[in-house]
Protein backbone atom coordinates (compact mmCIF):
# COMPACT_ATOMS: atom_id res chain seq x y z
CA UNK A 1 0.00 0.00 0.00
CA UNK A 2 1.14 3.12 -1.04
CA UNK A 3 1.60 6.35 1.61
CA UNK A 4 -1.22 8.97 1.37
CA UNK A 5 -0.49 12.20 3.34
CA UNK A 6 -2.16 13.91 5.13
CA UNK A 7 -2.21 17.35 3.87
CA UNK A 8 -4.68 19.11 6.05
CA UNK A 9 -8.03 18.80 3.38
CA UNK A 10 -9.21 15.67 5.64
CA UNK A 11 -8.24 13.06 3.01
CA UNK A 12 -10.40 10.11 3.91
CA UNK A 13 -7.49 7.56 2.05
CA UNK A 14 -4.66 9.08 4.48
CA UNK A 15 -2.63 7.16 6.08
CA UNK A 16 0.15 9.10 7.04
CA UNK A 17 1.75 12.42 8.50
CA UNK A 18 4.65 12.54 6.53
CA UNK A 19 6.09 10.85 3.39
CA UNK A 20 9.54 8.60 3.14
CA UNK A 21 11.37 11.11 2.26
CA UNK A 22 10.67 13.88 4.80
CA UNK A 23 11.14 10.75 7.49
CA UNK A 24 14.43 10.11 5.64
CA UNK A 25 15.40 14.03 5.99
CA UNK A 26 14.55 13.85 9.37
CA UNK A 27 16.13 10.89 10.45
CA UNK A 28 19.32 12.03 9.09
CA UNK A 29 19.55 15.31 11.05
CA UNK A 30 19.81 13.35 13.80
CA UNK A 31 21.79 10.46 13.19
CA UNK A 32 19.41 8.20 13.28
CA UNK A 33 18.35 5.36 10.44
CA UNK A 34 15.65 5.30 8.01
CA UNK A 35 14.96 3.46 4.28
CA UNK A 36 12.91 5.69 1.92
CA UNK A 37 11.34 2.55 0.49
CA UNK A 38 8.51 0.26 0.18
CA UNK A 39 9.50 -1.36 3.93
CA UNK A 40 10.11 2.72 5.12
CA UNK A 41 6.50 3.10 3.75
CA UNK A 42 5.20 0.48 5.71
CA UNK A 43 6.55 1.93 8.95
CA UNK A 44 4.92 5.20 8.49
CA UNK A 45 1.59 3.64 8.17
CA UNK A 46 1.93 1.64 10.91
CA UNK A 47 3.63 4.08 12.76
CA UNK A 48 0.72 6.56 12.13
CA UNK A 49 -2.19 4.35 12.87
CA UNK A 50 -0.11 3.49 16.17
CA UNK A 51 0.39 7.27 16.79
CA UNK A 52 -3.36 8.01 16.45
CA UNK A 53 -4.56 5.15 18.29
CA UNK A 54 -2.21 5.86 21.56
CA UNK A 55 -2.25 9.83 21.42
CA UNK A 56 -6.03 10.76 20.01
CA UNK A 57 -7.36 11.11 23.57
CA UNK A 58 -4.91 13.78 24.67
CA UNK A 59 -5.11 15.97 22.05
CA UNK A 60 -7.09 18.62 21.80
CA UNK A 61 -10.00 19.75 20.00
CA UNK A 62 -11.80 17.26 17.18
CA UNK A 63 -11.56 15.97 13.55
CA UNK A 64 -11.93 18.89 11.29
CA UNK A 65 -14.21 16.75 9.04
CA UNK A 66 -15.58 14.33 11.36
CA UNK A 67 -15.53 10.79 10.81
CA UNK A 68 -14.68 11.58 6.93
CA UNK A 69 -11.17 12.23 7.43
CA UNK A 70 -8.95 8.98 7.47
CA UNK A 71 -7.08 10.44 10.51
CA UNK A 72 -7.23 12.04 13.82
CA UNK A 73 -5.53 15.26 11.79
CA UNK A 74 -6.31 17.92 10.88
CA UNK A 75 -8.82 19.44 13.96
CA UNK A 76 -10.72 22.09 14.69
CA UNK A 77 -10.37 23.79 18.58
CA UNK A 78 -7.00 22.39 18.62
CA UNK A 79 -4.22 23.99 20.54
CA UNK A 80 -0.82 23.55 21.66
CA UNK A 81 -0.25 23.63 25.96
CA UNK A 82 0.07 27.73 25.78
CA UNK A 83 -3.24 28.11 24.20
CA UNK A 84 -2.01 28.94 20.99
CA UNK A 85 -4.55 28.38 17.96
CA UNK A 86 -4.03 25.44 15.69
CA UNK A 87 -4.97 26.14 11.94
CA UNK A 88 -8.46 23.61 11.23
CA UNK A 89 -6.00 22.69 8.17
CA UNK A 90 -2.81 22.05 9.69
CA UNK A 91 -0.83 19.42 10.50
CA UNK A 92 1.46 20.47 13.24
CA UNK A 93 5.20 19.79 13.27
CA UNK A 94 5.09 17.85 16.39
CA UNK A 95 2.81 15.35 14.90
CA UNK A 96 4.74 15.20 11.79
CA UNK A 97 8.08 14.93 13.99
CA UNK A 98 6.40 12.01 16.18
CA UNK A 99 5.64 10.08 13.41
CA UNK A 100 8.48 10.18 11.99
CA UNK A 101 9.84 9.31 15.57
CA UNK A 102 7.44 6.20 15.65
CA UNK A 103 8.21 4.58 11.93
CA UNK A 104 11.85 4.92 12.73
CA UNK A 105 11.26 2.83 15.98
CA UNK A 106 8.89 0.75 13.79
CA UNK A 107 11.40 -0.06 11.03
CA UNK A 108 13.89 -0.90 13.17
CA UNK A 109 11.55 -3.64 14.84
CA UNK A 110 8.44 -3.95 13.00
CA UNK A 111 5.12 -4.43 14.98
CA UNK A 112 6.96 -3.21 18.12
CA UNK A 113 4.84 0.04 18.52
CA UNK A 114 1.73 -3.05 18.45
CA UNK A 115 2.97 -6.38 19.42
CA UNK A 116 0.77 -9.27 19.56
CA UNK A 117 0.09 -11.08 23.10
CA UNK A 118 -0.13 -14.39 24.48
CA UNK A 119 -0.97 -14.41 27.97
CA UNK A 120 0.18 -18.27 28.47
CA UNK A 121 3.70 -17.40 26.69
CA UNK A 122 4.63 -14.89 29.37
CA UNK A 123 4.90 -17.33 32.08
CA UNK A 124 8.88 -18.35 32.35
CA UNK A 125 7.84 -21.02 35.10
CA UNK A 126 5.32 -22.18 37.38
CA UNK A 127 5.50 -24.89 39.84
CA UNK A 128 3.13 -26.45 42.54
CA UNK A 129 5.21 -27.79 45.41
CA UNK A 130 2.90 -26.56 48.53
CA UNK A 131 2.32 -23.25 46.78
CA UNK A 132 1.57 -22.02 43.48
CA UNK A 133 4.46 -20.01 42.72
CA UNK A 134 4.65 -18.62 38.61
CA UNK A 135 7.12 -16.13 37.20
CA UNK A 136 6.53 -14.38 34.63
CA UNK A 137 9.15 -13.14 31.97
CA UNK A 138 9.99 -9.48 32.46
CA UNK A 139 7.60 -9.20 34.65
CA UNK A 140 5.18 -8.67 32.06
CA UNK A 141 1.96 -10.08 32.49
CA UNK A 142 -0.41 -7.44 30.15
CA UNK A 143 -0.38 -6.74 26.49
CA UNK A 144 0.24 -2.97 27.68
CA UNK A 145 3.63 -4.04 29.69
CA UNK A 146 4.47 -5.39 26.37
CA UNK A 147 4.41 -2.23 24.12
CA UNK A 148 7.07 -0.02 23.39
CA UNK A 149 8.04 2.99 25.70
CA UNK A 150 8.43 5.83 23.10
CA UNK A 151 10.25 9.08 24.49
CA UNK A 152 11.06 10.65 21.72
CA UNK A 153 7.65 10.32 20.59
CA UNK A 154 6.23 11.97 24.05
CA UNK A 155 9.32 14.85 24.06
CA UNK A 156 8.13 15.80 20.46
CA UNK A 157 4.19 16.06 21.39
CA UNK A 158 4.85 17.75 24.52
CA UNK A 159 3.55 20.90 23.52
CA UNK A 160 0.82 19.26 22.15
CA UNK A 161 0.18 16.69 24.82
CA UNK A 162 1.55 18.65 28.20
CA UNK A 163 3.90 15.82 29.30
CA UNK A 164 5.66 16.47 32.57
CA UNK A 165 8.99 16.66 33.54
CA UNK A 166 10.07 13.08 34.97
CA UNK A 167 10.86 13.27 38.89
CA UNK A 168 14.92 12.56 39.23
CA UNK A 169 14.03 10.33 41.85
CA UNK A 170 11.41 7.30 41.95
CA UNK A 171 9.75 5.51 44.67
CA UNK A 172 8.43 6.32 48.36
CA UNK A 173 9.58 7.90 51.54
CA UNK A 174 8.12 7.91 55.02
CA UNK A 175 9.29 8.44 58.23
CA UNK A 176 10.39 5.15 60.61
Amino acid sequence: MAVIVEDGTGKPTANSYATAASCLAYALERGKAFADDAAGEAALIRATAWLDAAYLPRWRGYRTHARAQGLAWPRTGASDIEGNSIASDAIPSEVINACCEAAIAELATPNALSPSFVPAQSIKSASVDGAVAVTYRDGATDANAQRMALTAVDDALATLIGVLPKPALFGESGRA
